[in-house]
This record gives C-alpha cells, structure tokens and sequence, in this order.
C-alpha cells in the first residue's frame, strides 16, 4: 500500500496546505485516501480498518499525532515523503 501512494504521489504530484489543490496534485493524506478507494471498494469496514492501520503506522514512524500538519510543515519535502512512505513499507510489509 505504502509504494502505491507514492507511485500515486509521483503520477498526480504532492501538495501541502491542503488534501488536493486545483491541479491535481495531493497532499500524504489525501494519496492514502485516493490508494484506499481504488484498492478497497468491496468492503466499507475493511477499509475503514486498513485507513486506520496505515494512518497509524505513518504518524508512527514521521512521530507525529497529526499527518496533516506533518506533511504542511515549513521545509517539508516530497523526499521526506517518500522516505517515511519506504520506511513504513519495510516496517509494515502487510500493508
């Protein structure tokens, strides 16, 4: 899941400020959301789980209680993106 919100994050572009801006581009939160509703559609409550478990597993390891304002904060770049996108994909495998 981890490497499909980048690979989503490298298609459409990253944001901050807000979840998605006029170009299309998406800030962290709203490329999970956008990887969650292509992936899990089937099943409301799975998702929802997963949402949780992903969203848990990032402000874990970016050490933060709020992704939001993580991904909007000055000096913040893609490349601190995706390397908490890699980390948590080597710690989460499952998901």
């Amino acid at each position: 899941m981890h490497r499909q919100v980048r690979a989503l994050l490298e298609e459409r572009g990253w944001a901050q400020g807000r979840t998605r801006d006029r170009k299309g581009r998406v800030d962290l939160l709203g490329a999970v959301e956008a990887v969650l509703d292509q992936f899990e559609t089937d099943q409301p409550t799975r998702r929802l789980v997963r949402r949780a478990r992903i969203l848990n597993h990032l402000r874990e390891m970016a050490s933060t209680s709020d992704l939001a304002v993580w991904n909007d904060a000055r000096g913040r770049t893609i490349a601190y993106v995706y390397k908490l996108l890699e980390r948590a994909a080597n710690a989460f495998p499952d998901d």
